[in-house]
């Protein structure tokens, strides 16, 4: 009878542990699906300058009932992006409105625009309400680069960059070392390589970010690890290493 009673109660707690999760998912579902955009009385402009910088800087405008709000905060934000991609804004009143900016580690930043007794304000938002982060980037897929993006085993296009037309390639080589690759990106007269580790069980990839511009990584399953970001911008070709691997 002790080992029934005991098995009941398990039965009970786990049901009831699912039920809980099941309960929380749909009010988070049902939290994203009764918020409407307010329709805006105003707008915001949002410029992002030094892409070729350590840091870049968001400038950010503010406009409603003929009067201009502009601030501006240094923020590193992700590479590989169009910059139409890197920002979302959302408003929840007609005198209210959040932007939200992708950093560079791919988390995203907010900033509040609104007005409040004739003043006008913008200011970093560090806990949004959760029906905004909800519908950002959940509704509007807000910072999911992998979503719908396009991956390649290899990738060769021509294209022009300032005054030369050339092919943008990129591929993975073979290596004396089992658990090794090199990675081979040219464009005009430019070759260069880098190797990299291969981690246990992932595929080397190319997510095709733009035409001239691409991000090498490794999938593993549904799970995309972005290691070399490749470019070409005004005819030069360059590189920059995301993630290090080691020998384990």
């Amino acid at each position: 009878m002790k080992h029934l009673a005991w098995l009941l109660m398990a039965v009970v707690v786990s049901f009831s542990m699912a039920c809980n999760s099941s309960s929380k998912s749909d009010q988070k579902g049902e939290d994203t699906l009764k918020f409407k955009p307010a329709t805006p009385a105003g707008t915001v402009a949002v410029a992002i300058t030094g892409m070729d910088e350590d840091e870049q800087k968001v400038h950010i405008k503010f406009s409603l009932n003929g009067k201009d709000k502009e601030e501006t905060f240094d923020l590193k934000v992700a590479q590989g992006y169009n910059e139409a991609e890197l920002y979302s804004v959302l408003w929840d009143k007609p005198n209210s409105a959040y932007i939200a900016l992708l950093k560079e580690n791919k988390q995203t930043r907010y900033y509040h625009a609104f007005e409040k007794d004739g003043i006008m304000r913008i200011l970093h938002h560090n806990s949004p309400p959760k029906e905004i982060w909800t519908y950002v980037e959940e509704v509007k897929g807000f910072g999911q680069p992998n979503k719908n993006a396009s991956f390649v085993t290899g990738y060769s296009k021509e294209i022009q960059s300032g005054s030369i037309i050339s092919d943008f390639k990129v591929f993975t080589m073979k290596t004396n070392v089992d658990d090794s690759i090199m990675v081979h990106y040219s464009f005009g007269g430019a070759d260069l390589n880098k190797g990299t580790i291969v981690p246990p069980g992932a595929v080397p990839t190319i997510r095709v970010d733009k035409d001239d511009r691409v991000m090498f990584g490794f999938k593993a399953g549904e799970q995309f690890m972005e290691v070399l970001d490749i470019w070409v911008k005004d005819g030069r070709l360059g590189a920059k290493q995301i993630r290090f691997f080691r020998k384990s």
